[in-house]
């Protein structure tokens, strides 16, 4: 069956975001380095590689959230985490979406759902941890 050409037009924001976010990493590398005067050089491709994975990373995510139904998504998360109200109360709206808007897919599986919010409280405790903030005074106590 011929169903014509495909399409293999580069987004050119995509582009765009990826490419400064490599700048943003040279930049980083040669201030990290003093000018590049402790740069391994057998490090090189190493650093090739981190910097494709750098551009490909923000121009898969740019690209995928030009898609209506993930724009729509990211919309509705922003909006949801500036809403007012009380605290807590736009936690779940994600996980809503996923439940009523797409029950078949694999993110809205039950198991999944759960993995997924015991690996966001486990990172949020281990950054107190690696920040030693777990003896601290809640924020919303000491302002």
């Amino acid at each position: 069956m011929n169903q014509g050409p495909t399409s293999t037009r580069l987004d050119g924001r995509g582009i765009g975001g990826g490419a400064i976010a490599v700048i943003a990493l040279l930049a980083l590398v040669y201030i990290g380095s003093e000018g590049l005067r402790w740069l391994d050089a057998a490090l090189a491709p190493y650093l090739f590689g981190t910097l494709l994975a750098a551009f490909a990373t923000v121009y898969r995510h740019t690209v995928w959230l030009r898609r209506p139904p993930t724009a729509r998504l990211n919309r509705r998360g922003w909006e949801a985490l500036r809403s007012t109200g009380r605290l807590g109360s736009n936690l779940l709206g994600p996980t809503a979406f996923l439940f009523f808007y797409t029950p078949t897919t694999a993110s809205a599986a039950p198991r999944n759902t759960v993995f997924g919010h015991l690996i966001g409280a486990l990172a949020g405790y281990l950054s107190l941890v690696l920040f030693a903030l777990t003896e601290a005074a809640p924020a919303f106590e000491t302002g």
